[in-house]
């Protein structure tokens, strides 16, 4: 017998032997007394069925987890589950006036959908019930995270190099980025220290430059420019687990003019700024001036790697991007730009600034941690 069921046991005889229980002779009603043989029956109890939690609903992440609570019941009781073959219940009864403690213990979630069940404590034979939900996330594909940004709106100058001006957030920061870019200096990352664009010449002074007021204002420019130059993008270390996927987001290659900028880049990285592998050959489209190819991609880690990493667009080969052959060093422009198709675009940097906040439109890097 359980603590509790001797505690109520004692009650029990107490009230038996202290108020329930009737006289021993009664009067027939013709002065006779007879002995009373027939016992007072004992009154039913209410069901009740008692638990230590407020909580109706359990909400569990994709992982397999558990949590508990405790049941204490008047009447024996049992565990119906509804929707649950991934969610064990246990145990699924207990007996009048145990304390049992109840565990809710849900399998991994592989799936790219929530799922969710229920189960039911009840005393049966009684109307006495609790009812309770079971919600576990899905494990779907993780969110990449941010290692790295350039948000070009931030440095746009004005076209004389004696007096360097910010045009689209005028502040010290900004001014300052905006001073190194037309100085030819890497613009840092707007997330991470030691995350850095730049451009690479075989040039003695290689020339960033800017258009006037009624260029858009989200493009980091080079000129003079010769076959093999290239921006780079250089982040001073990277953590990588083995499978994690590197990506790299929202940036493109453009030139103003078919017949005055190169026409073929190539896409590579490298671990050490010497050794280089290419992602792939990227072509200028041939018929109109401005129109972006995107530079975006998903390099999946083969092993774990913790270090410098290097991305350039690299100028492969002098031709234009209709044919023309350009002359090495002369003045053709050249422009990485961000992807903005889905962002409110104009010529006129007052009116875009408008539409200027923390997350507007940028060039990133991100890690996509692995499922496994």
């Amino acid at each position: 017998m359980k603590t509790l069921r001797f505690f109520f046991a004692a009650i029990a005889a107490t009230a038996l032997v202290f108020g329930c229980k009737p006289d021993d002779n009664q009067d027939d009603g013709n002065g006779n007394q007879h002995e009373n043989t027939d016992p007072t029956p004992e009154p039913e109890k209410n069901p009740s069925i008692t638990v230590n939690t407020d909580l109706t609903t359990f909400n569990f992440e994709a992982k397999a987890e558990s949590v508990t609570f405790n049941v204490l019941a008047n009447y024996d009781w049992t565990i119906t589950k509804t929707g649950l073959e991934w969610c064990s219940v246990t145990p699924e009864s207990g007996e009048a006036d145990d304390l049992v403690t109840v565990k809710i213990a849900p399998q991994d979630n592989p799936d790219k959908a929530e799922r969710q069940g229920t189960f039911t404590i009840s005393i049966p034979g009684k109307d006495c019930s609790k009812e309770f939900t079971v919600i576990q996330e899905a494990k779907g594909e993780p969110k990449p995270v941010v290692i790295a940004k350039w948000q070009f709106t931030a440095i746009w100058v004005n076209e004389e190099p004696s007096a360097p001006t910010n045009k689209t957030n005028p502040n010290a920061e900004g001014a300052a980025l905006a001073t190194a870019w037309q100085n030819g200096q890497p613009v840092a990352s707007n997330v991470v220290r030691g995350g850095f664009l730049s451009f690479v010449s075989t040039a003695a002074t290689p020339v960033f430059t800017v258009g006037p007021a009624t260029h858009k204002k989200d493009r980091f420019r080079a000129a003079y420019l010769n076959s093999n130059d290239y921006f780079l993008f250089s982040l001073d270390e990277i953590d990588l687990a083995a499978k994690d996927t590197l990506m790299f987001c929202n940036a493109c290659v453009q030139i103003a003019n078919v017949t005055k900028g190169p026409g073929k880049y190539a896409l590579e990285y490298s671990y050490n700024k010497t050794d280089w592998t290419l992602l792939r050959d990227v072509a200028v489209n041939t018929s109109a001036a401005n129109n972006p190819e995107p530079l975006d991609f998903k390099l999946e880690a083969a092993a774990a790697y913790k270090g410098p990493f290097y991305l350039r667009v690299r100028i492969n080969g002098t031709k234009s991007a209709n044919g023309t052959e350009l002359e090495e060093g002369s003045e053709k422009t050249v422009f990485i730009s961000v992807n903005d198709t889905n962002y409110p675009s104009t010529n006129s940097y007052d009116v875009r600034d408008a539409f200027y906040d923390e997350d507007w439109a940028y060039v990133y890097f991100a890690v996509k941690k692995s499922a496994e």
